[in-house]
């Protein structure tokens, strides 16, 4: 497996408050999110080319118990901001992640109650950022040699598996507009 992409994982149930999320990372929400019940019909949906350079397309899912929202531009792990706000809002973990194979990064952040505990970033396995104590899941965790591995056993050990494209899921398709980002 090779991952190009990244991910906000909430936990609980927040599939309702993807509209406000995005509305608080400054996309504007260019329709009602197209729902597909098959991971087949997701790829297919993420295939179609978008012709506006401005619209991006954002998948949220629910499983495990955590609120899933793929990033496939990488951007929204940086907005710490805005996920210290939502985790203290609803008292609870969200834990961001990148995996970016064609540039060797590899990063997370974990942020609980309103806190961020840590934030940490390794690129072609210089480690330049690097945020707060080392959190139990990171155990034998070397970021200087980091792989997707790593972070995908991270992500399971703090309860928040990947399961992006798992069969017996429902994903929310949105279309974002990006225009009036700076």
């Amino acid at each position: 497996m090779s991952l190009h992409m990244a991910m906000v994982s909430i936990e609980g149930e927040h599939l309702a408050d993807a509209p406000e999320i995005f509305e608080r990372l400054d996309y504007r929400l260019m329709d009602k999110p197209r729902v597909v019940t098959s991971s087949e019909e997701i790829e297919v949906e993420l295939r179609d080319p978008i012709i506006d350079r401005t619209t991006v397309k954002k998948v949220v899912y629910f499983a495990g118990g955590w609120t899933d929202i793929l990033d496939f531009e990488m951007v929204m792990i940086s907005e710490e901001a805005v996920w210290e706000e939502f985790s203290a809002r609803w008292k609870t973990r969200i834990f961001c992640w990148i995996c970016e194979g064609a540039s060797n990064t590899y990063a997370l952040s974990l942020y609980e109650n309103g806190c961020k505990l840590r934030s940490v970033m390794a690129t072609d396995g210089e480690i330049n950022h690097n945020i707060g104590d080392p959190i139990p899941e990171e155990m034998n965790i070397d970021w200087s040699s980091a792989f997707e591995d790593d972070i995908l056993k991270i992500a399971e050990r703090i309860g928040a598996p990947y399961s992006y494209l798992d069969d017996e899921q429902t994903y929310h398709l949105y279309l974002l507009d990006e225009s009036h980002m700076v």
